[in-house]
C-alpha cells in the first residue's frame, strides 16, 4: 500500500533547530492538514516460508492490560540489539517503492525515517536532507557508522520540531507496537513532525501471507523466530520477535476512524506488495 502527496512542497532551510523542545514532543496542531501515505510492504519470502507462533493469550493479557512497554523492550528492543549485526546484513537494498516514495522528493527537501534500522533508506538520494531514529544503540551506531545523520529515539517521541519535515517515513515499524493505541500514537508522531501538506509513508507486516505457516491467531498477533547465522553466534541462537500482522484494511482504519489522525491527515492510496501492505 502506498499512500503520499504525489508533488509535496519543497523546504528551504528551517529558521529554528529540527529538535524538538520537550513541550512540542507528541503535540499535533490539529489545523494542520497532510497526507498519510500507508502501506505494508517488504521483500519476497523465501520459498519454503515463514514459521510464526501465535502470543498465548495469558501473555497477552499482561500486555493489553498493564504493561505494554516492558513487553515491548523485550521481545522486541532486546531482540533488535541481540540480532543487530546480522539483522543490518540483511537489510543492505532499499525497497523499490520506498525508494520510489523518497527519490520523488523535491530537491532540498527534509525527511526523516523513523524506526531506520541500519539507514538504509537514509542513503538512497543526496539531493535531499534525510533524518533517522531508531530504539535500537546497536542498529543506530551501524548507521552513524555510515556517516548517517541519526540518533536513538523512541518512535513515540521522536526528537524533532512540529512541522520540520516534508515527508516522515515509518519502514516496518509499527507493526511491533503491541496495542492498538500505541499504533495510532505512532501514527500521530509521524503526522506531527511533517509540515503541512507533508507526506507520511507507512509499511507494515500483513496478514495475507500465503507462504506463512502460522498458528491460528485471531487478533493478529504473533511471534516470529529470527535465527541467528554461525558468523554471528556459534550457537545459532533463535529469538523470537513480537510481531502484530494487520488484516486487510486495517492500517486505513486506523488512519480514518481515529479522530485524531481524521482532523489532521488523508490516506492518499494504499497497496499490497510482497506480503505486505
Amino acid at each position: 500500500m502506498n499512500l503520499g502527496p504525489s508533488d509535496p512542497a519543497p523546504s528551504s532551510s528551517p529558521s529554528v533547530p529540527i529538535a524538538a523542545s520537550s513541550d512540542e514532543r507528541g503535540l499535533v496542531n490539529e489545523d494542520r492538514q497532510r497526507t498519510v501515505a500507508g502501506g505494508l510492504t517488504g521483500p519476497s519470502r523465501s520459498a519454503s516460508g515463514i514459521l510464526l507462533r501465535s502470543v498465548p493469550q495469558d501473555v497477552l493479557v499482561g500486555v493489553h492490560g498493564s504493561d505494554p512497554i516492558s513487553f515491548e523492550s523485550n521481545h522486541v528492543h532486546k531482540v533488535y540489539d541481540v540480532i543487530a549485526s546480522h539483522f543490518s546484513s540483511t537489510r543492505y537494498k532499499p525497497w523499490p517503492r520506498v525508494r520510489e516514495f523518497v527519490e520523488s522528493l523535491p530537491l532540498g527537501s527534509f525527511m526523516a525515517d523513523i524506526g531506520c534500522g541500519n539507514g538504509k533508506n537514509l542513503a538512497i538520494t543526496d539531493k535531499i536532507s534525510s533524518f533517522g531514529c531508531d530504539m535500537c544503540e546497536a542498529l543506530v551506531r551501524i548507521a552513524s557508522g555510515q556517516h548517517l545523520e541519526v540518533s536513538q529515539s523512541d518512535a513515540l517521541r521522536t526528537p524533532y520540531r512540529n512541522g520540520c519535515m516534508d515527508a516522515a517515513i515509518s519502514i516496518a515499524v509499527i507493526h511491533h507496537f503491541s496495542t492498538n493505541e500505541r499504533r495510532v500514537a505512532s501514527i500521530l508522531e509521524l503526522i506531527r513532525i511533517v509540515k503541512d501538506g507533508g507526506a507520511v509513508l507507512i509499511y507494515v507486516w500483513a496478514r495475507e501471507q500465503p507462504k506463512k505457516r502460522c498458528e491460528e491467531a485471531s487478533n493478529g498477533d504473533v511471534m516470529i523466530p529470527w535465527e541467528v547465522h554461525k558468523k554471528f553466534d556459534e550457537g545459532e541462537t533463535i529469538h523470537e520477535r513480537y510481531y502484530h500482522l494487520f488484516r486487510k484494511g486495517e492500517l486505513e482504519s486506523l488512519c480514518t476512524t481515529d479522530k485524531r489522525i481524521q482532523a489532521v491527515a488523508s490516506v492518499e492510496s494504499s497497496y499490497f506488495d510482497k506480503e505486505n501492505w
